[in-house]
């Protein structure tokens, strides 16, 4: 059995032993993942701003991509990555 649903990390309570450690790992849509240079981004938002930050991607599935590396837990991210967005513009968060 597998703490994974449909390629989602599951609730803790659902996990079984020795599947801790994916329920701290970062999961991202993949509609918020962008290339700048090749490399994958995301676009975190941090005290009004767009920041756009490269991020380590160690796999995806049909939906969202697992994060190693950029992103921290709690971070805000713009949910479709947007190409019209420029690094350090302000922004509000409804």
């Amino acid at each position: 059995r597998s703490g994974f649903n449909d390629g989602v990390p599951a609730a803790a309570s659902s996990l079984i032993r020795g599947e801790y450690a994916y329920w701290f790992r970062l999961y991202n849509p993949n509609a918020a993942v962008g290339k700048i240079n090749n490399a994958s981004a995301v676009q975190l938002v941090q005290k009004g701003k767009i920041q756009i930050i490269e991020v380590g991607i160690a796999e995806e599935t049909s939906n969202y991509s697992r994060i190693v590396s950029g992103l921290s837990a709690g971070d805000t991210v713009v949910a479709k990555f947007d190409e019209n967005l420029e690094d350090k513009q302000k922004v509000i968060i409804n």
